[in-house]
């Protein structure tokens, strides 16, 4: 049995997939966060805090020059973002 994706499919295939190494903005992620149901903020409390890198070897900062924290999610938190509940 054969299936047959269009170019589209595969795309929004290959970007709604949860990748768990990937690394999000804490403050951004926390704003998003903000209304949701409880449920949801209670997996925000034991979340890793970390900043990342750049070339130099300095952390990233914002526009203000104030260092950013980045975060990692469960996919539970990476379902409700996107709307896959």
């Amino acid at each position: 049995m054969q299936l047959l994706l269009t170019e589209n499919q595969l795309k929004m295939l290959v970007s709604e997939y949860y990748d768990r190494s990937q690394v999000y903005d804490r403050e951004k992620l926390f704003k998003a966060l903000k209304s949701a149901p409880g449920y949801i903020k209670s997996h925000l409390k034991g979340l890793p805090r970390f900043y990342v890198r750049d070339e130099q070897g300095e952390p990233l900062k914002d526009s203000m020059g104030n260092k950013v924290i980045f975060t990692r999610i469960p996919e539970i938190i990476y379902d409700y973002l996107h709307g896959n509940y």
